[in-house]
């Protein structure tokens, strides 16, 4: 519990430093988008391929993973088209539809998952939560992406737009697509190299921080709508069902079932708040979900543990 205070409070020191930042005209909304567009060509593609290349080797499966390496991806897919469909039964504007449905579906697994869960149950969850990770953030740089972009997938003939596809998915996820064959090849990094990606990717969740405190010093009369309702929703009670029951489904072990359902019911990613600041789509609401998911977990996360260590103990 401790470990999951000082995790959010430091969240919200920097949320703080931001809000009090834009007060003062020190932050604008023209710095936030100029900011996100750095991040995104540098840092969010740093902090992938350091983690993908520091966390995996050819051996991170192991055998119990190993039947189950999709399975992430599949629960989150699922829980995504289910937030399509309530979209549309609670009549979200459109514009919504594809944000919402990515803030239900999608956690925060990097920054957030991974040392809380390593903390709570143990290292032997680093292969699990790993596998969680990769699905999570390969799902969010394409589909995530594109669902808060509003970018059609074709042209009115039916065509895929691939330079729009490439110009929106590739900057992101050029760290993943890089880092994998490298960590699994066991390419030796330089560590002058390695030490670079890591700093330059260490801006990337300041840098959204900051960004939510400026958004939230903007909002006149904060509430929650139903977009925000609908998103916390998915992210603490239907998403994480989906994941231990698909587990359950498939037969996977107690250890795949903790750490898949842990993952699931993580905040809103972060990285959700610098991709609706760049579409300007969203915005408020995104970082509004963001903040109470965070706020959230300080209740959620020993909850969450207590109850899994009763239905799978490990």
């Amino acid at each position: 519990m401790l470990h999951s205070a000082n995790g959010v409070l430091s969240i919200f020191v920097i949320v703080l430093a931001g809000f009090l930042a834009s007060k003062f005209g020190f932050i604008t909304e023209e710095l936030e988008r100029s900011l996100v567009r750095l991040s995104l060509v540098t840092a969010i593609p740093a902090l992938v391929f350091y983690n993908t290349t520091a966390q995996l080797s050819a051996g991170f499966i192991t055998e119990k993973l190993r039947l189950f390496i999709f399975l992430p991806a599949v629960s989150i897919l699922f829980a995504y088209a289910l937030a399509r469909a309530l979209a549309r039964v609670i009549r979200l504007p459109p514009a919504h539809h594809g944000a919402m449905s990515v803030l239900f579906s999608m956690s925060n697994t990097m920054f957030i998952g991974l040392p809380l869960c390593a903390a709570i149950f143990g290292e032997w969850t680093t292969p699990y939560i790993m596998s969680f990770l990769l699905s999570n953030t390969v799902v969010f740089w394409t589909l995530g992406n594109l669902s808060m972009a509003g970018v059609p997938l074709s042209d009115a003939r039916g065509h895929l737009g691939w330079k729009q596809l490439a110009a929106n998915v590739m900057p992101p996820l050029s760290g993943f697509l890089v880092g994998l064959p490298v960590a699994l090849l066991g390419v030796p990094i330089p560590d002058f190299f390695m030490s670079a990606a890591r700093m330059l990717g260490g801006m990337a969740t300041p840098v959204v921080l900051l960004i939510v405190g400026g958004v939230l010093s903007r909002m006149k009369k904060p509430r929650i709508t139903k977009t925000v309702a609908a998103a916390l929703l998915g992210r603490y009670i239907v998403t994480p069902l989906i994941t231990f029951a698909m587990c359950r489904f498939t037969g996977a072990p107690n250890e795949v079932v903790v750490v898949f359902t842990f993952a699931a019911a993580m905040p809103v990613m972060n990285q959700a708040v610098m991709v609706a600041r760049k579409y300007d789509n969203c915005v408020e609401e995104v970082t509004q979900a963001f903040a109470l998911s965070v706020l959230g977990s300080l209740a959620v996360v020993p909850l969450l543990a207590f109850i899994l260590g009763r239905a799978a103990p490990v």
